[in-house]
């Protein structure tokens, strides 16, 4: 049998199995190429061969927020209450001199109210009045009415009740002529002597006045004060406004509505029901002086007079006495006076006053001295006269 293959074949398989043996180690390889990240894989897990799969989700879409609800309150029906009314203001039937209810004067300073009046520009050391106070008061709710009223539960500002004070007797005068006075002063203040002037400037054309009076130390004032209103026929020297201003102190202001027939304050929230009458601590000095130019026989030892005067914050009667006539020693010359005395009444912090009127002298007081409860005092005597046209 003859042989058919050639017999250069084992020559040729041997010239193959390189090529054989370099495809086997390129499929080997890409094999390893192929599993060499998870065998990465497994040993950082441990080396357990085991396979991590990771698995990566999209977060859920945040929930939508709820709708508002509207809540609906329920407001209470308010109980309407009947509340009793307040009795009506009593209208004064006080004549101004002059006749009439006009004030005299015809510019309003009489019966106008003096809740927001200015005082005269050169008035020194006096500021403007404002509102006084009790015009923002609240009302308290009386026991029984049903927790208040209204406009008191819900903090309306109202005007409070005022009080009632005592009905004194009437004394009709004659006012003193115009005049400045001028005086040697001395002080006593929380122990200390001070030594100054004082002047009291008193203007009148016979129905209306104003009355202008300071106290200072060389350059620096100590006090200053002012008042001004009518004259009345029935009840003679009648002031709608007194403004008093101290040293390091506030102004503060006596209000006579006359059109409300109210003496109000605007240091403090006391009312009082307006009689006629009623004195500030400038104006007493002039009634008094007013009355013995009118009525100079009542002037006698033990002799009383009763006025009420208001002060800063409140009102209080006060029994004025004549003590005598003494003599004053004065920059003119001695003077014989009536002297005055009123005191305060028990509790009361009020200031009293000694006068002094000389009736050879128009009533005009030569000597006065303002005594405060703490013992501080204030002291004047009569240096000079000025009248307008005399010298």
């Amino acid at each position: 049998m003859t042989n058919t293959f050639p017999a250069s074949l084992p020559e040729e398989r041997r010239r193959w199995w390189p090529v054989l043996l370099l495809v086997v180690a390129l499929h080997l390889a890409a094999i390893y190429c192929a599993f060499a990240p998870e065998r990465k894989l497994a040993s950082r897990a441990g080396g357990s061969g085991a396979t991590v799969t990771v698995e990566l989700q999209l977060a859920p879409a945040p929930a939508a927020a709820p709708e508002p609800v509207e809540q609906v309150v329920v407001a209470p029906v308010e109980k309407q209450v009947a509340t009793a009314s307040l009795p009506q203001p009593v209208v004064s039937r006080e004549r101004d001199a002059g006749g009439g209810s006009g004030g005299g004067s015809g510019d309003g300073r009489g019966d106008g109210g003096a809740g927001g009046d200015a005082l005269p520009h050169g008035t020194p050391g006096i500021e403007v009045p404002g509102t006084s106070v009790e015009d923002a008061m609240l009302v308290k709710p009386s026991a029984g009415s049903g927790g208040g009223s209204k406009a008191a539960r819900n903090g309306v500002a109202a005007p409070a009740r005022p009080d009632m004070l005592p009905t004194t007797p009437r004394y009709q005068v004659t006012a003193p002529p115009s005049a400045e006075l001028h005086f040697d002063g001395h002080a006593l203040s929380k122990g200390q002597e001070i030594h100054g002037s004082g002047r009291i400037n008193w203007q009148s054309d016979g129905s209306n006045f104003s009355i202008d009076g300071d106290f200072s130390v060389l350059f620096l004032s100590i006090l200053n004060f002012h008042s001004e209103g009518v004259i009345d026929r029935d009840y003679g020297i009648a002031p709608v406004i007194y403004t008093e201003k101290r040293l390091r102190r506030s102004a503060t202001n006596t209000h006579f509505q006359r059109d409300r027939n109210l003496v109000s304050f605007s240091s403090s929230t006391q009312s009082y029901r307006r009689q006629g009458g009623e004195q500030d601590r400038a104006s007493i000095v002039w009634q008094l002086a007013g009355i013995g130019r009118r009525e100079g026989a009542k002037f006698k030892s033990g002799a009383e007079f009763q006025l009420v005067v208001a002060g800063v914050r409140d009102a209080e009667i006060r029994h004025v006495r004549v003590v005598g006539l003494e003599e004053v020693e004065s920059g003119i010359g001695k003077i014989k006076a009536w002297h005055l005395v009123h005191n305060r009444q028990p509790g009361s912090y009020e200031q009293t006053l000694d006068v002094w009127l000389a009736p050879e002298k128009d009533w005009y007081p030569v000597r006065l001295r303002y005594n405060e409860k703490n013992g501080d005092y204030l002291e004047l005597r009569l240096a000079e006269i000025r009248q307008p046209g005399v010298r």
